[in-house]
């Protein structure tokens, strides 16, 4: 089954108007680190707040609720598709090693196919209108470890 990624600050906030209200280098690193050469899963919205399109390195699958036609489908070349929202449970079931990405939509509707979360917390609590609390979401998973990346920002994974 697949696996979620996701950061958030002290309180559980993992975004403000679609952006990501704090800056991690560290933690920008470790998703890439954790997400390269993987098919990543994210919902609209996530695609849109990114500031590279697609990401590099990855297979970019984003959710669309309706056909997408802002561009063509070669502009992003082989390393992104669009592909409907009823369609999640397929891409996971033939691709078990993807990675959801976000945002809290898309790790709602992943929810019953999670079997790791890899979830970082930045020091400090921001600006946020979008929450994701795992230990709420998921309370029968378990943290199996943790570290610290040298900006503070903790990391977690845990597992079904």
């Amino acid at each position: 089954m697949a696996k979620m990624i996701l950061c958030t600050d002290e309180n559980n906030g993992i975004g403000y108007q679609n952006t990501i209200p704090w800056y991690s280098s560290d933690d920008f690193q470790h998703f890439k680190t954790s997400t390269i050469d993987s098919i990543v899963v994210m919902g609209f919205n996530t695609w849109k707040s990114l500031p590279k399109r697609p990401l590099p390195s990855r297979l970019n699958v984003v959710l669309v609720s309706r056909p997408y036609t802002e561009r063509n489908d070669t502009e992003y070349g082989k390393d992104c598709i669009f592909l409907p929202v009823d369609k999640l449970k397929d891409i996971i079931d033939n691709n078990p090693e993807c990675i959801i990405i976000g945002g809290e939509w898309t790790y709602r509707q992943a929810k019953p196919y999670i079997t790791e979360i890899i979830k970082s917390t930045v020091k400090g609590t921001y600006n946020c209108d979008t929450f994701f609390d795992i230990k709420k979401e998921f309370p029968e998973f378990l943290a199996l470890y943790s570290k610290v990346l040298n900006d503070g920002t903790i990391v977690e994974y845990y597992t079904k």
